[in-house]
């Protein structure tokens, strides 16, 4: 029965190697899963954009009416941002086939919307120094050399960072509100939050943005020394859809009394919202 039973995982795609095993999965009660390519298809995609504060709704048209020479648009620096403060790049750019981590996969895909050219771009903005993105700080940190002229205040150099939202929200003074830098209020800050919230709960993942400008380049062990003090621009909520064949996976553990818990570091609205969809928690669940 054991060997049956081995042929039978091999018609799915489950190699067992040792016989034993499939008396161990025969005992098995809870299987915790990774959600991430797992359950869902590991490909990010951008759903929503905020502006500022403000959402975006019709990216044509707004695009439109905040075009490239506006360069104190909220919108087109948060482009900037995704597309610069990004490791992601093009394989084949006829093809527009893209490496890198999914989520900066739909940061460059999202720029490619806007007509902005990941590679054009670096060639105007090339980065000089950078702050990679941890589990613990939540965030990344580039910053280029402005080798354009456009009329960026003449600044010298440009630092975008991209992160969790409470994280950037943390670091900012000042917002783009109506192409006009202000200071950021508490009650900016509270709308910040109630945005990520939002989406979080449409089982989004959210990175928001921030920049400022700088008269030199600093040590590179001083950078995150100049994290600080930044100016807000705004959010995107991407979503990663979840595999076809999970549903059916998961509720016949269920029916065979195999208790499913799901892996994150997700926001834990967002792993809620994933976890109702797929039908591993029920409303009521905590």
């Amino acid at each position: 029965s054991l060997a049956l039973g081995v042929q039978r995982m091999a018609k799915n795609n489950a190699i067992v190697r040792k016989l034993s095993s499939v008396e161990t999965l025969g005992g098995v009660s809870v299987i915790c899963t990774d959600k991430t390519g797992t359950l869902t298809e590991n490909k990010m995609m951008v759903r929503k954009i905020y502006s500022g504060l403000k959402e975006v709704k019709d990216y044509n048209n707004f695009i439109k009416r905040h075009n490239k020479a506006d360069s104190n648009s909220a919108l087109k620096l948060l482009i900037d941002n995704a597309v610069l403060c990004n490791d992601a790049y093009y394989i084949n750019k006829e093809t527009g086939q893209i490496t890198g981590d999914p989520t900066e996969v739909a940061l460059i895909e999202l720029g490619s919307f806007y007509s902005i050219d990941k590679n054009k771009l670096e060639k105007d903005y090339p980065r000089k120094l950078e702050e990679p993105f941890d589990s613990e700080r939540k965030m990344m940190t580039t910053i280029s050399k402005i080798s354009t002229g456009d009329n960026r205040r003449n600044q010298r150099y440009i630092l975008f960072s991209k992160g969790a939202p409470e994280v950037i929200a943390a670091r900012c003074t000042r917002i783009i509100k109506n192409s006009r830098i202000e200071n950021l209020t508490d009650s900016d800050k509270e709308k910040i939050i109630e945005n990520n919230h939002t989406l979080a709960a449409k089982a989004m993942r959210n990175l928001a943005f921030a920049f400022k400008y700088l008269d030199e380049l600093p040590d590179e062990e001083r950078i995150k020394e100049v994290e600080e003090d930044l100016v807000y621009l705004g959010m995107v909520g991407m979503i990663d859809p979840p595999r076809p064949e999970v549903y059916d996976a998961i509720e016949k553990c269920k029916r065979a009394n195999i208790k499913i818990i799901m892996v994150t570091g997700d926001h834990k609205l967002t792993a809620r919202a994933i976890g109702e969809e797929l039908g591993i928690l029920g409303p009521k669940d905590k």
